[in-house]
């Protein structure tokens, strides 16, 4: 959806529906980002090695908060921390990508089967670990979140910057290692309820993962960072569309948000069958859509790595997420 006003920047809209419009508590975010202001003053966020001009996530409880609204303090507080790393680990792939033996250190720390030892990084991922293995959840959901964080990381292990690739080539590698999934396998940690191993492998929740990969690329992430993106030589799905058809950024967005509104309509309509197919799943159903829209909410007021307005190749654009 883009506007017609012929004023620049273009304005661009990422809609979704209004019943996915769940928004947290001011008095949670308040909470979560104390406990978490709380720690990074203490915390070690740079891993060792690497230069001290990486910064670290800000605000990483809008993105908790948004994405999981109905989550308790603590433990959105330790999904802020485990953000946090995860993205400064992020930061690092685009510059450098992430050597094996670090991949294998943070994971062997988040399953508790190596010791952080002197190394004050790995200690913040320890703590994130055990906060999760002493949650009560099952060695089956523990297995499938670290497995899928090790999917991720085996995605980064090659440096983004200066990469050279054609659109089809990043779409598909961009959502075979997306941080998306993981980050969706915590709603059954936020809610203290797991799916079976035969609901995951249901049409729906598979369904759901994919459409929570693809929105992750083409509706908030990328459009976002567009901007910091170019300036850093690193690929960008607004670029590469610009690029193959002969169209500026901006232009490429719009029809990134158009594209988005089509994937929004068909999941609409696959959850509202899933919900007569599906009952058991409702719940998680009804949940994974809100957690759709919070992470683009998230994504747009983070003007530290993120932002509404993006300008680049002389061309620009403002992106709204609305709903109706």
């Amino acid at each position: 959806m883009v506007s017609s006003a012929t004023a620049s920047p273009v304005r661009v809209a990422m809609w979704y529906p209004m019943a996915w419009d769940e928004r947290p508590a001011a008095s949670l975010l308040e909470a979560v980002g104390g406990s978490l202001r709380e720690w990074a003053g203490r915390a070690t966020l740079i891993p060792g090695g690497y230069p001290r001009d990486l910064v670290p996530l800000r605000h990483a409880e809008l993105f908790a908060c948004h994405s999981y609204p109905e989550g308790d303090p603590e433990r959105l507080t330790v999904i802020a921390r485990l953000l946090t790393l995860w993205t400064m680990d992020d930061d690092v792939s685009e510059r450098w990508g992430v050597g094996e033996a670090h991949a294998q250190a943070v994971l062997g720390v988040l399953r508790g089967t190596s010791l952080p030892g002197a190394d004050p990084y790995l200690r913040e991922w320890a703590s994130v670990g055990a906060a999760l293995r002493d949650a009560d959840m099952s060695e089956d959901w523990l297995q499938l979140f670290f497995g899928h964080l090790e999917t991720w990381y085996a995605s980064a292990r090659h440096p983004e910057r200066g990469r050279r690739e054609a659109l089809e080539q990043y779409w598909r590698r961009r959502l075979d290692g997306t941080g998306a999934v993981p980050w969706l396998d915590l709603l059954e940690y936020v809610h203290r309820r797991e799916l079976t191993p035969e609901q995951r492998n249901t049409e729906p929740v598979r369904n759901a993962y994919v459409f929570a990969a693809e929105d992750y690329v083409l509706a908030f992430n990328d459009p976002t960072s567009v901007e910091r993106d170019a300036r850093q030589q690193v690929p960008n799905l607004c670029t590469l569309v610009a690029d193959e058809r002969s169209i500026t950024p901006a232009e490429a967005a719009a029809e990134l948000a158009r594209q988005h509104l089509l994937r929004v309509r068909r999941r609409q309509a696959e959850v509202k069958t899933a919900r007569r197919t599906h009952p058991d799943l409702t719940w998680w159903l009804d949940r994974a859509c809100v957690h759709h829209l919070g992470m683009a909410r998230a994504h747009v007021p983070d003007r530290s790595r993120y932002g509404e307005l993006q300008t680049v190749s002389g061309s620009s654009f403002h992106i709204r997420v609305i709903t109706s």
